[in-house]
């Protein structure tokens, strides 16, 4: 973060949290904001801390502390592949791990890190590179395509040059 940016605030973020689960999830939530805010400081590491924005979360894959700007709401079984908003299903990590881990169920996301943990650090770092610049292409792809069925071309041509 830019030491001239001002920290976003317990409200503003956990609002915006919760705007963008719902909006992953059709629009609605089994839950309510004042629920969800809660069930945040219930998962934090200090949930007694008075001031909000202290509030420190330990995220399950890396094992850093992380403070309110560094998180995200990570679903444990990815909707993908049957899981839900439920709150059960959910908990915090760091939002860089959450890209990374993808639609990989949270179990198997702890198998990955741990056998890569003995992994000389180029290899890891690789791979998990690799992993997050798929996930960056795959949506660069999809936003490409978005814009070209929306001016009604069909498929993306991606430069080709003259035509099919």
């Amino acid at each position: 973060m830019n030491m001239l940016t001002k920290p976003p605030t317990w409200n503003a973020r956990s609002a915006s949290l919760c705007r963008t689960l719902r909006d992953r999830n059709g629009g609605t939530l089994p839950f309510t904001l004042a629920r969800f805010r809660a069930w945040l400081t219930c998962e934090s590491q200090n949930p007694a801390e008075p001031v909000k924005e202290r509030l420190l979360w330990k995220c399950p894959y890396s094992g850093r502390l992380l403070n309110l700007s560094e998180i995200a709401i990570d679903h444990k079984q990815p909707m993908a592949l049957g899981g839900t908003s439920d709150l059960g299903n959910l908990h915090v990590c760091h939002e860089l791990q959450n890209r990374v881990k993808g639609k990989i169920p949270h179990e198997q996301y702890l198998q990955l890190r741990e056998l890569v943990q003995g992994w000389p650090l180029e290899a890891a770092t690789d791979l998990y590179g690799r992993l997050a610049a798929k996930k960056a292409w795959h949506k660069a792809f999809q936003d490409r395509r978005a814009q070209v069925r929306a001016l009604g071309k069909g498929k993306p041509s991606w430069g080709r040059r003259g035509g099919k």
